[in-house]
């Protein structure tokens, strides 16, 4: 086997290992069932498992999750360049184009054409079922290749579809898990200001201003870095010194957001005011320490128990019943026989 033509010869050059290869992807997207083999054939422990482990593991899955990862990269920073307009003429296409696209949709779901989504719906189904009759109609060949079930393109967009579903899953764990009470406190704020920007522009056209944001923020970012860092840090310290010049303890600090949430929980609806709620309790919880959020869990803790084994015992009970419902189904009724 000719090793300077080899896909290994340049991990073997440069004595990498596959918990380097794979350094990057995990930080995006939990472990496939094949990265977990191999890495733990590259970690010492027992010499019976790994060979067993890599018998179940060719080595063309190492490349071809290795590429998978390079081409992640690749991708990535090709849209870093068309975002910071290194090309612009790819760049302005690039723009004109999302812009043209959400002003289509927006148009098609919310313009004075009289449509609603029901009737756009069952037209565009009528578009295609009239083409598939014409193209049976013509050619019995046709008609075959009009089939979707089993097709190059489905089994492609099944599989699209299925990274789309573990991407969002990280992304879950990531932004929604409320692993952090930093980051939750930043998520939180984000979302309830998307939430009132939702109540006063359709989807799409909020879709629209975020894609222009993306295309004009980070250029102007990259232009002004020095005075906006300046302009920021400013403003923090002068906040912070304020908050400081205050001499407020923390009793004092959590009453005073307790008072403004009960302020603006008179005057707001109720979705603001669930809204102002969450928020509320995610500040508190950041000024909470570990032993006092101990102390909570603890205090907790029998109501988790009784909720959960109910919970339990609801599943199981579904469970039983979704069983016993498919049974019936599945089973043939038998007719009485008619007297002759």
């Amino acid at each position: 086997m000719d090793t300077e033509n080899s896909p290994f010869s340049s991990v073997d050059a440069s004595d990498l290992s596959l918990e380097q290869t794979f350094a990057r992807t995990d930080a995006r997207e939990p472990l496939t069932e094949v990265q977990r083999s191999i890495r733990f054939c590259d970690s010492p422990g027992d010499s019976t498992q790994k060979s067993s482990l890599k018998a179940k593991t060719p080595c063309s899955h190492v490349y071809h999750v290795s590429c998978e990862a390079e081409a992640d990269s690749s991708s990535m920073d090709d849209l870093k360049a068309v975002l910071m307009w290194q090309n612009p003429a790819v760049s302005a296409l690039a723009f004109l184009c999302g812009c043209l696209t959400c002003l289509a949709i927006d148009f098609g779901l919310n313009g004075s054409h009289g449509l609603n989504f029901v009737t756009g719906l069952c037209f565009a189904l009528l578009t295609v079922l009239g083409l598939n009759f014409l193209r049976g109609l013509v050619s019995a060949k046709w008609l075959r290749n009009s089939h979707w079930s089993g097709s190059s393109a489905a089994d492609a967009a099944a599989a699209q579809a299925a990274n789309v579903v573990r991407h969002l899953a990280s992304w879950h764990d990531t932004l929604l898990a409320s692993s952090s009470p930093t980051l939750t406190s930043q998520v939180t704020i984000l979302l309830s200001l998307s939430a009132y920007l939702g109540s006063l522009l359709s989807f799409w056209r909020l879709v629209l201003v975020a894609f222009v944001a993306v295309f004009t923020l980070p250029v102007g970012y990259q232009s002004n870095q020095a005075s906006i860092s300046d302009a920021w840090a400013q403003a923090t310290a002068t906040v912070q010194g304020a908050w400081v010049k205050a001499g407020l303890s923390r009793r004092s600090k959590l009453c005073a957001i307790a008072g403004l949430i009960m302020l603006i929980w008179i005057i707001s609806p109720w979705p603001t005011r669930l809204m102002l709620l969450l928020n509320g309790m995610v500040a508190i919880r950041c000024h909470l320490q570990p032993g006092e959020v101990k102390a909570v869990r603890d205090a907790a803790k029998p109501y988790t128990k009784s909720v959960g084994r109910n919970a339990k015992r609801l599943s199981m009970a579904a469970s039983g019943a979704f069983v016993a419902a498919g049974r019936r189904m599945s089973t043939p009724s038998r007719a009485t026989p008619r007297a002759q």
